[in-house]
């Protein structure tokens, strides 16, 4: 009876956690639980350590559920494009699929936007191997790829600006390492933030010469890849040389646009170079504007048939439009959920006041 009674009394605590759990995967926690507990995004704090290239760990809620759906980009003009083999509307494990075809010396991290790293700036925010206990709200908005540079404490070594655009992180000790011969490169790509659905909206890639190369055999290399004909191409007049350019813009059925209707339909001023700087994504997007390439070298001071950097971005305004404005509603949502749970926490513990 004793032994029976016993088994009665597990299969009874087995049946109540299982029901338990069930009961926690069907409710849909809020935001701020989400996020806090790292159901919604990663909410590790720990160093995560880069030992050999091509180590990356997509999580669940990073993963692309829906992989099976077409891209959105599919069967227009902007459909081929591609940097570094990475496509708009790729979902997070294909664009990692993609890099390690390009380069299997590439080092990865994923980057994240945090409550306490404002603005938003799309894929290069704060690093996954960053302390990240002070910001238990982490979006995860996505990865970069890099190799032969390191950014230590404010010091770069390597081409990158200390501490990145906008605030953010352009690179890290973990995202590469320096060896002999190395030529400094680093691809940044951001995701869409809807969670379980991410696709690639923007990529950019930044190289560096140790030795300068010719304008002329990198500009020829561009022409090679993508379309031939171009919405403009320029040289522009910089401090100390010249940056030869070209631009293609594409309107809202993704064809692409001849320079008079760019300088008429897009608001921004599209042909600035963003390519060549560590923030080479636009710092103000349009909603109405649509998918952008942009790819250039800088001439070297002393002789303008010669280059020690390349760089060449990929991006849909539109959606980086949407989201800078998706980003912050969720961050303000994430804040008004804590202040309100502080509040009822503070309700069931309030005793009267003397007085």
């Amino acid at each position: 009876m004793y032994v029976s009674s016993y088994r009665v009394f597990i299969l009874a605590v087995l049946a109540a956690v299982t029901v338990a759990a069930v009961g926690c995967k069907s409710r849909k926690p809020a935001l701020a639980e989400r996020y806090r507990t790292g159901t919604g995004a990663d909410a590790a704090a720990s160093k995560v350590p880069r030992t050999s290239p091509g180590e990356i760990a997509i999580t669940p809620f990073e993963a692309t559920t829906s992989a099976g759906q077409p891209s959105p980009y599919d069967g227009t003009d902007v459909a081929a494009l591609d940097v570094a083999g990475v496509r708009l509307g790729m979902t997070p494990e294909q664009v990692v699929a993609a890099l390690r075809a390009f380069d299997p010396g590439l080092y990865f991290s994923k980057r994240y936007h945090t409550d306490t790293n404002r603005p938003a700036n799309y894929g290069e925010g704060e690093p996954e191997s960053e302390q990240t206990g002070r910001a238990p709200f982490r979006q995860f908005v996505g990865i970069m790829a890099a190799k032969g540079t390191k950014v230590y404490a404010n010091e770069s070594t390597g081409f990158y600006a200390p501490g990145g655009p906008i605030g953010g992180f352009a690179g890290h000790d973990g995202d590469s390492i320096e060896l002999p011969g190395d030529d400094p490169e680093m691809i940044s790509v951001c995701f869409s933030l809807d969670p379980g659905n991410h696709r690639v909206i923007a990529v950019s890639l930044q190289e560096q010469f140790k030795t300068p190369r010719t304008v002329s055999s990198i500009m020829d290399s561009v022409d090679r890849k993508y379309p031939k004909d171009v919405t403009t191409s320029q040289d522009a007049r910089k401090r100390g040389g010249t940056a030869v350019l070209r631009y293609w813009r594409y309107d809202q059925r993704m064809r692409l646009m001849s320079n008079t209707a760019a300088e008429r339909e897009w608001h921004g001023q599209y042909s600035r170079p963003y390519v060549l700087g560590a923030n080479s994504l636009p710092s103000m997007t349009y909603e109405a504007d649509r998918v952008a390439l942009d790819a250039g070298v800088d001439a070297t001071s002393d002789n303008n048939q010669l280059t020690n950097s390349f760089g060449v971005v990929l991006y849909d305004e539109s959606a980086l439009y949407r989201f800078l404005n998706q980003s912050e509603a969720l961050l303000a949502k994430f804040k008004a959920e804590l202040a309100q749970q502080a509040v009822d926490r503070a309700k069931q513990s309030s005793a009267p006041v003397k007085f």
